[in-house]
């Protein structure tokens, strides 16, 4: 899919990206592809208006279904699908989709996530570091973070 850049299509080259179709979007797009009129060239075309307003409306649908909305809605949700392509797909590779450097990724989108510490504890006590003395464990984490 193409992406357009309005905010830096001064610079040459940096006017659209492409971005796959990844599989969790497929069956969604799928459906609304085959409800369209033949030869119609966008299936999403409520929103495509420059003054329509998309964080009111997902404000919307997120309070519909019974949730509370969260700060930064869009740079939330970007960090998060950042985050776990991250997990996937090499760093360069990641930015050149989402469009941004690798110095604002780090900054701004990577997170660590609850999975990262429930992975972690799963690793350490699958191979044996559980069965260590905890006290010893934990002085050698904590001497080994204060000496970064």
């Amino acid at each position: 899919m193409t992406v357009r850049s309005p905010k830096t299509e001064h610079h040459i080259g940096h006017d659209s990206r492409l971005v796959p179709l990844f599989p969790e979007l497929l069956p969604y797009l799928q459906e609304v592809f085959e409800q369209a009129e033949p030869g119609t060239e966008y299936v999403i075309t409520r929103y495509r208006q420059a003054n329509c307003n998309l964080r009111t409306q997902l404000q919307r649908i997120i309070n519909k279904a019974g949730l509370k909305p969260w700060p930064k809605l869009f740079q939330n949700l970007r960090s998060t699908r950042e985050t776990e392509l991250a997990e996937r797909w090499p760093e360069h590779v990641v930015c050149a989709w989402i469009g941004n450097s690798k110095a604002v990724a780090r900054e701004h989108y990577l997170q660590v996530t609850e999975e990262h510490f429930e992975q972690a504890a799963r690793i350490s006590f699958e191979s044996g570091q559980a069965a260590q003395n905890p006290t010893h464990t934990m002085h050698y984490c904590l001497f080994n973070l204060l000496n970064l």
